[in-house]
Order: structure tokens, then sequence, then C-alpha cells
């Protein structure tokens, strides 16, 4: 793990230190990679190890630098924030405030993602979003953003509530559903 971490640190860092090769997109494909890495350190790691808190402080370093460079897809970042709420919470204590912030930024880039114009990063979102959900306990509700992300939706088609009465039909924008739908859940609950 040392020589794989080693070899990602070198070139996040040779990436951002030249803007060419910023542009190659190869982050995006380093930076999940370093993600999981640092995940697996975690895990690997002895309760109350070291390792375990250099885990999230690289962790938490690296979101912090490249959040702001729009170099990384905001999905793989919300992603990174929910590995690292895990982690955080895992570690429990004063952490457990650091994972709550994590998933709940996490939660918010995954409802940006679904009430954008764009439906082509909306089964990256939805897939995101139902591990989020399931991070925050909220089993039945990730199955149903699983499902969302498989389906056809047919646009004629109406939804009804558990009395029968129209929630609403699909001649209304995706965006309204998504907002609908979240609105259930105001915000992540912490267990």
């Amino acid at each position: 793990m040392e020589m794989a971490e080693r070899t990602l640190d070198t070139m996040i860092e040779t990436i951002l230190s030249d803007p060419e090769k910023m542009k190659s997109g190869i982050l995006r494909i380093v930076f999940p990679e370093r993600v999981d890495v640092l995940h697996q350190i975690f895990m690997g790691s002895q309760p109350g190890s070291p390792n375990k808190n250099d885990s999230i402080t690289k962790l938490e370093t690296l979101i912090r630098k490249l959040k702001p460079t729009n170099i990384i897809g905001r999905i793989h970042l919300a992603q990174a924030m929910i590995t690292l709420a895990k982690m955080c919470r895992n570690s429990g204590g004063e952490k457990l405030e650091s994972a709550k912030d994590q998933a709940n930024q996490a939660f918010d880039i995954c409802i940006a993602d679904l009430e954008d114009s764009f439906q082509w990063n909306d089964a990256a979102a939805l897939r995101v979003l139902a591990q989020i959900l399931m991070y925050a306990g909220l089993e039945y509700d990730a199955k149903i953003s699983i499902s969302l992300m498989l389906s056809k939706i047919d646009q004629y088609e109406t939804i009804y509530d558990s009395d029968d009465s129209v929630v609403f039909s699909l001649d209304t924008p995706a965006r309204i559903h998504a907002r609908f739908w979240m609105n259930q859940r105001t915000r992540i609950r912490m267990h």
C-alpha cells in the first residue's frame, strides 16, 4: 500500500503543478484510486492507530486541495466526501461532526446534479445518493435511488401516494421530482 500511496501522491502533485497535465483528465482516474487507497489503509489499521487519523487527514487535505479546482467531477468529489464521512464516523468522538458535514456536502452535490438540466450525470448522482442514504440509515430510500438509476420513466406515467392521491405526474420537469422526493428528508440524520 505504501508504494501505491507514494505513486498516486506523486502523480497528483505532478498533475497539479502543470496546467497542461491538468487538462488531460488523468486526475479524474487517479483521484478515486487515491481515495480508495486511503480508505483501505484506514480499514486495515487497528483502532486508535495513527494510520487511521493520518488517512483521514490526508483525505481531508486532498478534498480541500481539489475541491476549488473543478478538475475532477463533482460526483467524484461527492464520492470522496461520503468515504471520508464513513471514515470519520468510524473514528467517532470529535470526528462525528465532520462526518455529518461531509455527508451533507455530498448530499448537496448529488441533489444539484439531479436538479441541473443535464441528464447524462443523473445515473452517477443517483448511485452516490444511494450510498449517502445508506450511510444515513435510509435503506428504503437508497433502494428507490438505485431503482431510479436503473429505470426508464415513461413521460405519461402518474405517480400515486400510498392513499391513491396523485403526488405528481411526469409532465412535471425531472428537477421538481428530485426536489419533491428529497424534501421528504430535509437533511441527513446521524445514527
